[in-house]
């Protein structure tokens, strides 16, 4: 059964504009991959961090609305798992 769930990224903000779109290309064919249908363009965010994260006081967050099976968000977690450039992530089931 398919249900909702919001998912964010964070990334490093030094990136360009360029390096932004690819790195939501990449993610999309993740997406596509293992079946979870986003519910339109993420929504981005640039953040000043109180603590620093790997080093960096400044980051982007990405935020995606995606439908999916429960087994997809398993799949999509051990795919992003080694993508160097993912600062930290978070999915979480929305409430019915």
């Amino acid at each position: 059964m398919k249900r909702e769930y919001d998912a964010i990224f964070v990334i490093d903000s030094d990136k360009n504009e360029k390096e932004i779109e690819e790195f939501k290309n990449k993610i999309q064919g993740i997406f596509k991959k293992y079946k979870a249908e986003p519910g339109g363009p993420p929504d981005v965010e640039r953040k000043e961090l109180y603590h620093p994260i790997k080093k960096k006081n400044s980051v982007l967050f990405l935020r995606y609305k995606l439908t999916c099976e429960p087994q997809s968000i398993e799949d999509i977690k051990k795919a992003i798992k080694h993508e160097e450039e993912i600062l930290r992530y978070a999915f979480w089931r929305k409430e019915d």
